[in-house]
């Protein structure tokens, strides 16, 4: 069974094509972790959150190159920032 998890931070582009367009995004914790979006959001909807503190509701697994993945179910913008180090609200 997997466990949900609630990850605080910044979304961020992370990929980009030859014309500098994004590919994915991430979200840079508080604490400096990274964790690579996946799930059910549009690169369209991310873009909108890009650069504004959130929470996010997911599953996290680690791929075989040892990358943080969160699945995510649930983005909440956030009314104000964490403090630092605060990953999970």
């Amino acid at each position: 069974m997997t466990k949900e998890s609630i990850v605080s931070g910044i979304i961020i582009p992370c990929d980009w094509d030859d014309d500098g367009n994004v590919l994915s995004y991430n979200i840079e914790t508080y604490s400096e972790e990274e964790y690579i979006l996946r799930g059910k959001w549009s690169l369209k909807q991310l873009s909108k959150l890009a650069k504004k503190p959130v929470r996010i509701t997911g599953t996290i697994r680690t791929n075989k190159r040892g990358q943080k993945i969160l699945s995510v179910r649930n983005i909440k913008l956030e009314e104000k920032f964490a403090m630092a180090g605060d990953d999970a609200l």
